[in-house]
């Protein structure tokens, strides 16, 4: 497993954390998710891509992984129903797909703590 030594945590201009526009959470469960999210991403996050009205994240396939995406997208479909969430399994590896409006994928806030090199800001 990777772990990232740089994290970034987007802020709104008052300096508090940002969840999206039409997510249900409150501040502190936003928050929550986000480090669930973001500790997800580090220990599993292989691939990732982007077109259109979709996001697809592609995950390590392991014993731990397969339960902590069911969670975590159980929670996203309440939470931001505003998009559709659809985790299929491989052999090898666990597929997310977010599908939805463009403007409303822009403010989803679960691939904020990529691993750095799988947004393109680290060659």
């Amino acid at each position: 497993m990777h772990r990232r030594e740089v994290r970034v945590l987007r802020m709104s201009a008052a300096g508090r954390p940002r969840t999206a526009i039409g997510c249900t959470l409150n501040t502190a469960g936003g928050i929550s998710q986000r480090a669930r999210w973001r500790e997800f991403n580090d220990d599993y996050l292989l691939e990732l891509d982007r077109v259109p009205g979709c996001l697809t994240a592609h995950y390590a396939r392991v014993d731990d992984s397969v339960p902590r995406l069911a969670e975590l997208v159980r929670m996203e479909k309440v939470c931001c129903a505003f998009a559709a969430w659809t985790v299929s399994a491989g052999r090898s590896r666990l597929r997310l797909e977010v599908t939805g409006a463009d403007r409303d994928l822009a403010m989803l806030t679960f691939l904020d703590e990529a691993p750095l090199v799988l947004r393109g800001v680290v060659q």
